[in-house]
């Protein structure tokens, strides 16, 4: 399975400071989606996707996130399965 998560995010404050502190902490955030992805039981690739979404919203200062998820050979005679979703902010209650 290949997950792919785009963010976007106000980088004026890091490129100002050049602080981690200002901006997505990426390795973290690719550890937090691989241990959602482990841990949690996903029936569906939009379910997975949402919970993915759902945690970058609620751990990052992104404004939205759009998440890729494509799983090779999990449909007899197609190359994959593909899913995207876009959320953002201002959609989480």
């Amino acid at each position: 399975m290949e997950i792919t998560a785009e963010l976007e995010v106000d980088t004026a404050p890091a490129a100002a400071s050049g602080d981690l502190a200002d901006t997505v902490d990426y390795a973290a955030a690719a550890e937090a989606i691989a241990h959602r992805v482990r841990e949690g039981r996903y029936r569906l690739l939009e379910t997975m996707a949402s919970a993915i979404a759902e945690l970058l919203l609620h751990t990052t200062p992104a404004h939205s996130v759009r998440v890729r998820i494509r799983k090779p050979l999990a449909i007899p005679g197609a190359r994959c399965a593909r899913l995207e979703i876009v959320r953002h902010r201002d959609e989480q209650a």
